[in-house]
């Protein structure tokens, strides 16, 4: 390919557990998912719907969320991330900067 990126492919796997959920604690709240696999394809196509600037979306540039039909992040710009005090903060660029970078002292 001459445009340098990969070529997007979906992969498919054996399905062992049509329904799972996973747990992230963290000091000040909880996080909560579930998959359900007993429709195929639902997934990708509830996150190809999404379009939110709620929640975690406030860590994104532009402060929105939104997939295209191929599932890739729209308007998906670099943006750094750095914890300062047990909180994630953007710290680039600097249109979308939340604070200032923390750098270590010598």
């Amino acid at each position: 390919m001459s445009s340098g990126r990969a070529a997007h492919r979906e992969t498919t796997v054996d399905t062992l557990y049509p329904r799972c959920a996973g747990i992230d604690v963290h000091k000040n709240n909880v996080v909560v998912c579930v998959r359900c696999c007993d429709r195929p394809g639902k997934v990708a196509e509830e996150i190809r719907k999404m379009d939110t600037n709620q929640g975690p979306a406030k860590f994104f540039p532009g402060g929105r969320v939104k997939f295209d039909e191929a599932g890739r992040r729209v308007d998906a710009d670099l943006a750094i991330v750095q914890w300062q005090d047990g909180v994630p903060v953007t710290i680039y660029p600097p249109a979308s900067a939340l604070a200032k970078p923390i750098w270590p002292k010598n």
